[in-house]
């Protein structure tokens, strides 16, 4: 018998102190609307090694994937609209969000929206502490 937690869980520290008598924990919700969340789960619950991929590279290493997508009759909405909480918590965020949900779902709308919409967020090396 399996045992797993479903929902509820908002960190991936709260999901390893549930792996210690679970058999699984499922964080659906919270990695849809912060997808960066699952960004460290190698690292701190498979015990890892390596840095894992900013939302930045995320952007830049899946245009490839939508062009092709698109090539084939997607529309750039229907693929990116899963990718509005990429940059949950981070400056420039809502405007990464506003300009992806006032313009990807135009039919003229092309991948180089995503350019457009990252040169919103400010890069992890120039916020200040």
């Amino acid at each position: 018998l399996d045992i797993s937690l479903n929902g509820g869980v908002k960190t991936l520290q709260q999901a390893k102190e549930q792996l210690s008598y679970l058999d699984g924990v499922m964080v659906g919700r919270e990695a849809y609307s912060n997808p960066m969340l699952l960004s460290e789960v190698d690292q701190l619950i498979y015990a890892q090694t390596g840095s894992p991929r900013t939302a930045h590279q995320v952007v830049i290493d899946i245009l490839p994937y939508i062009e092709r997508q698109m090539t084939q009759g997607a529309r750039l909405w229907h693929i990116v609209r899963h990718m509005l909480g990429l940059f949950q918590g981070m400056p420039g965020a809502r405007q990464w969000r506003r300009l992806l949900s006032e313009q990807a779902h135009l039919p003229d709308a092309k991948p180089e929206l995503l350019l457009q919409a990252i040169a919103k967020i400010q890069p992890v090396d120039k916020l200040t502490t």
